[in-house]
């Protein structure tokens, strides 16, 4: 019997599975504390004690759909054999009480995080697991300018719509005008969010109190709710929190448009490259190499730095394969503009002052120059940003 703390799943999401045939008493204890910890970071947490039932569940989800599996050892070593190659589970935890037992099998596969048998442990390394993973996740289109010229109503592919549906939303999220009740529904929904964390409701008594539109970077860049809540609001595609965040985020543009006037409005033509370090599945990899000469645009604001270490150094020691592919973006400016989407220097107004940061907007659009091997351990992914006049 599944329990599931959601009514519904959103699709492109993180999420966590936990089989146990004792899950009841384990709900009991840790699990009831820690789940509350968990659910800043992933709202999605489905608990079972039938592995038949478990294992049909993670085959129905699709690819894009990542999941952590926590599995007790006797059960994990009957089940891995025929789920763990599965795109959809990125880690595996074994949860057990002789840790000894299950450590020889365990050897067998590259995606289990480690053995526990204490669940503080084990919630902690997930909670780790996450948060890096959230920092990685960037949700992205990538399809080719020639099927788009030639799409039709008929025709149009599931990216060409993503895309054009995105670019849409955001569009008409920028011309809603700055209210007071965009304020509260802000604040009103960041409350319900962290309603069980009260160091995160002190930050946002905080930000109730200091926030204008001159800190908005300031804000964004902090590790706190705001960057979690936007972003994982851009990574679901929930159009109901992306609207509950609309103040924020029509802030945040209009701040990187300023800023971007203040930067490059006087030059008579802009040359910049920045980076990015990133994981990567490798369905994406594979679909970014078959679509050089396309079109690869970001549903969230993209931060990028231009300094080449900064960006390889923020992939160094993470996940290996054949959890992920590590993955530069090398990203070139170039040409006298103007940019549809506003991107600008914010080492200024950052809280991450030393990384030489640069902010792009929501929905940034590039063209895929290039894909290749840059070391044997990661790849080069060339982008030029399009500019109003780009004949794509």
């Amino acid at each position: 019997m599944a329990t599931s703390h959601e009514n519904t799943l959103t699709t492109n999401d993180f999420q966590i599975v936990w089989l146990d045939n004792h899950i009841e008493d384990i709900k009991q204890s840790d699990y009831v504390r820690r789940k509350v910890d968990l659910e800043h970071f992933i709202k999605h947490l489905k608990t079972y004690k039938e592995l038949a039932e478990c294992q049909q569940y993670i085959a129905s989800l699709d690819n894009a759909d990542k999941v952590f599996l926590i599995v007790s050892g006797s059960i994990g070593e009957k089940m891995l054999p025929s789920i763990h190659e599965l795109t959809q589970i990125v880690c595996i935890y074994i949860f057990c009480v002789d840790t000894h037992k299950h450590q020889e099998w365990g050897k067998k596969y590259s995606k289990i995080r480690g053995i526990f048998s204490a669940s503080k442990i084990m919630l902690d390394r997930l909670q780790r697991d996450i948060q890096l993973l959230l920092h990685h996740f960037t949700p992205v289109n990538i399809f080719t300018m020639q099927n788009v010229k030639e799409a039709t109503l008929q025709n149009i592919n599931k990216e060409h719509a993503t895309y054009m549906w995105f670019q849409l939303l955001v569009e008409t999220l920028l011309r809603l005008p700055q209210t007071s009740q965009a304020n509260r529904d802000l604040i009103d929904e960041c409350m319900e969010r962290y309603r069980n964390n009260a160091i995160e409701k002190r930050k946002i008594e905080q930000f109730k109190i200091e926030y204008t539109h001159e800190n908005v970077i300031e804000w964004y860049t902090r590790d706190c709710f705001l960057y979690r809540l936007v972003n994982r609001a851009f990574r679901t595609r929930d159009i109901d929190i992306i609207f509950k965040f609309r103040y924020f985020i029509v802030d945040l543009h209009q701040r990187l448009v300023e800023i971007h006037q203040q930067q490059y409005s006087t030059k008579s033509s802009v040359e910049l490259t920045v980076f990015r370090g990133q994981l990567m599945s490798s369905e994406e990899l594979t679909k970014l190499k078959a679509n050089v000469g396309g079109i690869f645009s970001v549903n969230t604001f993209l931060s990028t730095t231009n300094r080449s270490n900064v960006a390889v150094n923020f992939i160094t020691d993470v996940f290996d394969r054949p959890f992920f592919e590590k993955v530069l973006y090398e990203i070139s400016i170039s040409g006298h503009g103007p940019w549809k989407w506003p991107f600008a220097d914010i080492h200024d107004v950052s809280c991450n002052a030393d990384e030489g940061e640069v902010l792009f907007d929501v929905g940034s659009t590039f063209r895929i120059d290039d894909v290749y091997e840059y070391t044997k351990d990661l790849w080069c992914v060339s982008l030029t940003l399009l500019d109003i006049n780009d004949p794509s």
